[in-house]
């Protein structure tokens, strides 16, 4: 952790899968002081990528943790689910108390943001690129509203920088109805960049970052607990436009 609360370092993926150079992202540690399970996105100032205890993906980590942060051998440190579904994930969004602000500008959505220790936190759209890149991935989507529910998607992955992160997905199946599927092939936008398909910054009118069209049927980076229009956790087949989801958390996992 650096001594400094406010600030996320970052070894940096490359998508040559080489390591990077150090990247300062914000957090927000609530407070002058982290809690002692404190591990922000990113963060591995020890990193040693002969250590037995790195691994190329989550789908190597057999634990008996249901959500593990581990090291890979990029030298990102990643947030594992092991057990849904078989295990294997990693995790690229979790919000379940909104003590991390979501509203962030392309930047910080690029490099990523937040704290594992407090349970909520972004990847970064370059880092899921280049995890995403080089194989096939399946995306899972796991909610809770009044109960549980999910969205499973065959095929993910995302476009690089250049053209805006655009969303991949296909093949839908799951309990939550597909709230995703008017996203694809559509471009990250946040409130600083707008790449969304109207006149309007979607981000800006909904409170979030998110692949846009015009504007959502899902917003699972917007504000969490917000209940006007639009602008909370919602995924509109389960939550409708004026409520949120409790729990947000969605990943991907390598296709053996």
């Amino acid at each position: 952790m650096t001594s400094d609360p406010t600030k996320i370092h970052s070894i940096g993926l490359m998508c040559n899968s080489s390591t990077g150079v150090n990247l300062t992202m914000t957090s927000t540690c609530p407070g002058s002081k982290c809690p002692d399970n404190h591990v922000n996105v990113g963060n591995n100032p020890t990193f040693d990528p002969f250590s037995p205890n790195v691994y190329k993906s989550c789908r190597d980590v057999i634990s008996g943790e249901t959500r593990k942060v581990v090291t890979l051998t990029s030298g990102l440190i990643v947030m594992c689910d092991t057990v849904t579904d078989g295990g294997g994930w990693t995790i690229f969004q979790r919000l379940v108390s909104g003590t991390v602000d979501f509203y962030r500008g392309w930047e910080e959505y690029k490099h990523g943001f937040g704290d594992y220790g407090m349970g909520e936190f972004y990847l970064g759209n370059e880092n899921i690129f280049c995890l995403t890149s080089k194989a096939a991935h399946e995306l899972r989507v796991d909610l809770v509203y009044n109960g549980t529910y999910y969205a499973k998607y065959s095929s993910f992955k995302l476009s690089n920088e250049s053209v805006g992160y655009k969303l991949s997905i296909l093949n839908y199946t799951g309990n939550a109805g597909d709230s995703l599927v008017e996203h694809n092939n559509h471009m990250f936008t946040t409130f600083d960049r707008d790449n969304d398909g109207v006149t309007i910054n979607c981000a800006v009118k909904y409170i979030g970052a998110w692949w846009y069209s015009a504007c959502h049927t899902s917003n699972l980076n917007g504000q969490w607990g917000n209940i006007n229009y639009g602008k909370g956790l919602s995924w509109q087949t389960i939550t409708g436009y004026y409520d949120n989801v409790l729990v947000s958390e969605m990943k991907f996992r390598q296709i053996i």
